[in-house]
């Protein structure tokens, strides 16, 4: 909890005695603990932040004492990375991963086709929403996608369909990835 409210400065909007939840930006994030002491998290998930400040957004984590990820080499064609900033050529994004103090592996996302740039300085007040969550699966992603087309109204993005695929836009999507190659991207 005091990684997201005192570190990053999210409000804290429940508290139960397993969960948390927080805002960011338009979203509410609700982060549950497992019963089971010995899980640990394998989670993924993205914030869009205005496009215009993805350097602003790394120098604002660096200063609250959080560790950015290396983004490279990444082996991947359309993506390209440079000091621990990726660009995904399919999805024209720029972002940096780090890691929360549970192990989850969070991403600040600046997405170059949305309309939000801002010339206030960078804050926890400028992330916009939670836009991503990602899948990692033991199974196959065809299969996946087929249920969330049953019950949700969701479109493909990018990716194969068999071992990645994005599915939803910009403003919110699932990110279904076989568990070998979804961790080798992040």
């Amino acid at each position: 909890m005091e990684f997201y409210t005192e570190r990053l400065g999210f409000a804290l909007v429940e508290i139960t005695e397993h969960s948390i939840t927080i805002v960011a930006g338009e979203t509410r994030l609700t982060f549950v603990r497992e019963e089971e002491e010995k899980v640990l998290p394998s989670y993924h998930f993205a914030m869009n932040i205005p496009e215009n400040q993805i350097r602003e957004a790394k120098s604002w984590l660096l200063a609250k004492g959080c560790q950015v990820l290396s983004a490279a080499p990444l082996p991947y064609p359309g993506i390209q990375a440079n000091n621990n900033i990726a660009y995904f050529e399919g999805t024209d994004a720029h972002a940096f991963y780090f890691e929360d103090h549970s192990g989850n592996l969070v991403e600040f996302i600046a997405r170059h086709r949305m309309d939000n740039a801002l010339t206030e300085p960078f804050d926890h007040k400028s992330i916009l929403n939670v836009s991503e969550i990602g899948l990692p699966l033991r199974g196959s992603v065809s299969e996946v996608i087929q249920r969330l087309d049953s019950r949700f109204d969701v479109t493909r993005y990018v990716g194969d369909g068999m071992t990645f695929q994005m599915l939803g836009d910009e403003y919110g999507m699932f990110i279904l990835g076989d568990i070998k190659v979804f961790y080798c991207a992040f």
